[in-house]
């Protein structure tokens, strides 16, 4: 009788500090808030949970925490009441309540917490997130099931979290790589790449032979951002029967850009299927190898023009004379990109093309001259000055036309005799380069030739002198140019004022009489300056 009455008593007392403490929870003493929060804890009692709820609305973050970590000590008893929380219209109630399910790590709070993924503020979402990811493998199949099609507006949340949940989710992922549904053995695929573990990398090339495409590339990025971890499997698969397994394999061989990688690479440079060797010499490109060097030199000769362009590219970032020749002869490529990108290629390669580009002068092939000119141009090394100077006398016009464009970037002095002579070349196109390269060079001896360029017979070359001579500006020159501009050529005449305006500081267009008066008036002036 007397122990019955005392576990009354008990009970009653406990009640009642239940109620005090409960109350204290509100007290304006944020340490007396505190350590109520602290012994409901301790006491574990159900009635406790309700007053902690409540103060998970509380203002005063201190608090709010010390409620917060009550309820998870607390702990099942917790449940519930938190889930039933978890559907509040309080976002702060709800938010806390979500990480104090995740802390406890119950199952039964696993599709609550699903439930509010779809919660329309992104704090709540969160917790929601972070909690089921605590709570681990118990909310895999729920949050895979979550993910599916038909719930698309919890796709984003759900994958997130069995992201988080990480290697507990991995085997219930792997099998749904095999669901009859496309979309979720995408999403497994997508969702294996980001938890990055080696396990994973055998299914995800078996997903590569997916019947659908989004399965097929989303397990192609996944290969790829398991990265250094992928490629030993990646090395066997490469050898796979597949043409398309074999070129994706080689294709996600090189975002490893592991120098292992390398010699299945050059192999499969010479695969039977084109788009295999695409892949490979796109893949060697990423890695940069000495070795790749030679297996690309080989592949400018590739049957297939996507090859023979990534190998180009791929040379042209070497910074190595060795495929110089090679890239050289791609100039005469079939296919006009390749010729631009092989052009490209030896303007990167700079200094170390150029004694081949300057042998390149003279190769039988005036398309070669021709651009090996410009190539030279581009890349400004001064050893080339004196072989472009002898390849002014090149047979073909549009070769002397191009080297006297390059003579022209050099801006060299040695230059000038043999660019005044081609002045008075047949070719207009010779002639007006001749005289864009004297004004880039700006010798006091150009000026007499290219005042007679003014009355070319070409209209092209008499606006070329007339830049070139606003680019001097030589006081001798503007009486010339105030001339032309009587009865002369309205296609030339913009640039005649323009050279005009560049010399004297004046802007009178293109009227001549307004020039002559200004003339009259100033020419003393302007003849007397250096």
């Amino acid at each position: 009788m007397f122990g019955w009455l005392r576990s009354k008593t008990s009970e009653i007392l406990k009640r009642r500090r239940i109620v005090k403490l409960a109350y204290k929870l509100g007290d304006g003493n944020l340490a007396v808030c505190k350590a109520a929060a602290e012994a409901l804890g301790e006491i574990k009692d159900s009635r406790a949970v309700g007053p902690l709820i409540a103060a998970l609305n509380s203002g005063v973050l201190p608090v709010k925490l010390a409620a917060q970590q009550a309820l998870i000590a607390i702990g099942e008893l917790s449940v519930e009441p938190l889930t039933a929380a978890l559907e509040n219209d309080n976002p702060s109630i709800q938010e806390s309540a979500a990480e104090a399910l995740g802390k406890i790590g119950d199952p039964r709070a696993v599709k609550p917490l699903i439930c509010i993924l779809r919660d329309p503020n992104p704090h709540v979402r969160s917790a929601a997130k972070g909690a089921l990811a605590k709570v681990g493998k118990p909310a895999v199949e729920p949050l895979i099931d979550a993910i599916r099609p038909d719930n698309s507006h919890l796709q984003v949340e759900g994958k997130w979290a069995l992201v988080k949940i990480g290697e507990p989710a991995l085997d219930s992922l792997i099998h749904a790589l095999k669901d009859e549904d496309s979309s979720l053995r995408s999403d497994a695929a997508e969702i294996l790449g980001e938890i990055r573990n080696p396990r994973a990398v055998k299914p995800l090339i078996g997903a590569l032979k997916d019947e659908n495409p989004g399965v097929q590339s989303a397990a192609k990025w996944a290969l790829v951002k398991l990265g250094d971890v992928a490629c030993e499997h990646l090395l066997d698969a490469i050898k796979d029967g597949e043409p398309y397994i074999r070129k994706t394999v080689a294709w996600g061989l090189g975002k490893t850009k592991n120098p292992r990688a390398i010699e299945a690479l050059i192999t499969a440079l010479k695969d039977d299927d084109s788009a295999v060797r695409r892949s490979a010499a796109c893949s060697l490109v990423s890695i940069q190898d000495p070795r790749i060097l030679e297996p690309l030199i080989g592949a400018l000769k590739d049957e297939d023009s996507d090859v023979r362009k990534t190998a180009v590219e791929a040379l042209g970032k070497t910074m190595d004379s060795r495929p110089v020749k090679s890239l050289i002869m791609a100039l005469t490529d079939g296919v006009s990109s390749i010729q631009g990108l092989a052009k490209r290629a030896l303007i990167n390669i700079g200094s170390p093309a150029v004694e081949s580009l300057c042998d390149a002068l003279k190769d039988k092939n005036s398309d070669i001259r021709k651009i090996a000119a410009e190539v030279l141009g581009k890349i400004q090394d001064s050893r080339a000055v004196e072989p472009l100077i002898e390849a002014m006398n090149d047979q073909d016009a549009s070769v002397r036309g191009n080297v006297a464009a390059a003579l022209g970037r050099m801006k060299d002095t040695r230059t000038v005799k043999s660019l005044i002579n081609a002045l008075s070349d047949e070719e207009p196109y010779v002639r007006q380069n001749a005289a864009a390269a004297l004004g880039k060079i700006r010798d006091p001896r150009v000026v007499e030739p290219l005042i007679g360029m003014l009355k070319d017979n070409s209209a092209s070359v008499q606006k070329y002198a007339a830049a070139a001579l606003g680019k001097i500006k030589d006081p001798r020159v503007v009486g010339p140019l105030i001339a032309s501009l009587k009865g002369g050529n309205s296609y030339c005449q913009p640039f005649v004022a323009g050279a005009l305006r560049n010399i004297t500081g004046v802007n009178l267009g293109q009227d001549f009489a307004k020039w002559q008066n200004w003339w009259e008036e100033y020419k003393e002036e302007i003849r007397s300056r250096k």
